[in-house]
């Protein structure tokens, strides 16, 4: 685990210093009564947290799914009409196998959709 820490830090890193973003967005995991290993997410988005802090000074805006699959306009949205809508807004040709949920949620963001943390 500590070497995939790392290894998450140094390419996050990376991204950061190559795309230097204005905002950042992350989807916010949800957990079913089920879910077993919720300490391995806990940990990436505490690495997410400091290095996106310690590189640009800036928060992630956490979304739930349902917040930025509504921007698209459909909070429960299936992985096809997420990939149809994003494809539609941004002129995208796409096969039927990528997903385009990261692109929802930076759009999200970039829309102004965010979540307080309170």
């Amino acid at each position: 685990t500590s070497e995939r820490l790392l290894e998450l830090e140094e390419d996050l890193v990376v991204l950061l210093e190559e795309f230097k973003p204005t905002v950042i967005a992350v989807e916010k995991p949800l957990f079913n009564s089920e879910y077993k290993s919720m300490e391995g997410v806990f940990e990436a988005m505490g690495v997410i947290h400091l290095v996106c802090y310690r590189e640009t000074r800036k928060i992630p805006i956490h979304l739930y799914s349902g917040m930025w699959k509504s921007n698209l306009g459909d909070a429960r949205a299936e992985i096809e009409e997420v990939r149809e809508t994003i494809a539609s807004l941004f002129d995208l040709t796409v096969s039927s196998r990528e997903r385009l949920d990261a692109v929802g949620i930076a759009y999200a963001a970039f829309c102004g959709l965010c979540m307080d943390e309170g």
